[in-house]
């Protein structure tokens, strides 16, 4: 499986990343308070059906929280560092800065309490919640999204801002100070960049919500047909020029001249896979002709059909002969079709905006 774990939020409501999930994803696994957690009752019915078939609930493990507690108390310990809040931070004015609110059950109460002694969390009366500063709030999620995904799944956010926390987090651990902005790029971003690229090359429309969610419906119903296989080659080729972009790249030029390789190299995929379907294609048109052909022959009437129409209402006509003709001929096509998809990366984006 191909999973990742998004944060900081327990549901996906950004059609961005949704779209991008149904493209790369096996499933997405959100970091929840209880099992069953329910979707917001306003989510419209196409984003739940995203959800469905693609988001799956992560209840962080007390070995999860338990990591998490002393990961936070090691850093309150030290004292939050000037840079998660821009300056000086006063914790009697923590109530100035807009509050990020979070399920208890996330973390463990020996956190709350910490928390709450340091006069970064207070528990919310309405909604029985703890809420924190964004800041805080941002970097407490990433922390636990850290312990929640392991070394099996990456981590994604809508919010580039908790990609920003979790990495100046993990420098303050090892004793360093605040990152400078540069030129390195992330991996969700770089995944973005060259996802729009390849969608271009195989339609000329963006490829909505709703007929991504229809692939990987059908993806569910039929396992056989070959769609998981070929999303999966086209998330490795991705994944090549993901690892090209946040480990070669140096600057903005590095960045260009990979993207344009990437281009090429799917620019060519495609050319070539529709050059291979279009050969299955008349093959398959041929050998209909000849079975129309033959039918003709045999004095059966065929009407000035299309040659798919006539050669099904001509088989009505020639019995068995006829239709072992046109199974085979259609049984034929399919496996040359997918001997064709199977050898191309861009497969799957090319099925799903067929």
């Amino acid at each position: 499986m191909i999973n990742a774990l998004y944060y900081p939020h327990t549901t996906i409501q950004n059609e961005d990343t949704l779209k991008q999930g149904l493209l790369f994803w096996d499933s997405i696994e959100t970091i929840v308070p209880q099992s069953n957690h329910p979707l917001p009752q306003g989510m419209s019915p196409l984003v739940r059906r995203a959800h469905e078939v693609l988001v799956r609930e992560h209840l962080p493990s007390h070995g999860e929280q338990l990591k998490a507690h002393k990961a936070i108390a090691d850093v309150v310990a030290r004292g939050l560092p000037h840079w998660v809040f821009g300056g000086p931070f006063n914790p009697r004015r923590r109530n100035d800065w807009p509050q990020h609110l979070i399920y208890p059950q996330k973390f463990l109460m020996e956190t709350w309490h910490l928390l709450g002694q340091k006069n970064l969390s207070s528990l919310d009366r309405a909604s029985r919640d703890y809420q924190v500063p964004r800041p805080v709030g941002l970097l407490l999620m990433s922390v636990l999204a850290e312990q929640c995904a392991g070394g099996t799944r990456e981590r994604i956010t809508d919010r580039t801002d908790a990609y920003a926390w979790l990495t100046r987090w993990l420098l303050a651990r090892l004793g360093g100070t605040a990152l400078t902005p540069h030129n390195k790029i992330s991996a969700g971003s770089a995944r973005r960049r060259l996802a729009t690229i390849s969608l271009d090359l195989v339609s000329s429309k963006p490829i909505s919500l709703k007929r991504l969610v229809e692939v990987r419906e059908e993806e569910a119903r039929r396992p056989g047909r070959g769609l998981r296989e070929f999303r999966a080659k086209y998330r490795e080729a991705v994944d090549t020029y993901v690892a090209r972009l946040t480990t070669e790249a140096r600057g903005d030029a590095d960045v260009a001249t990979i993207l344009a390789e990437f281009k090429a190299s799917m620019r060519s995929d495609v050319a070539n896979l529709r050059s291979e379907l279009s050969l299955e294609k008349g093959k398959l048109l041929f050998n209909e002709k000849v079975l129309v052909a033959a039918l003709i022959g045999a004095s059966v009437f065929v009407p000035a059909l299309p040659a798919l129409l006539a050669a099904k209402a001509a088989v009505a006509a020639f019995g068995a002969l006829g239709t072992a003709a046109v199974v085979r001929s259609a049984l034929e096509f399919e496996g040359g079709k997918r001997s064709a998809l199977s050898r191309h990366s861009m497969s799957w984006l090319y099925l799903t905006a067929s």
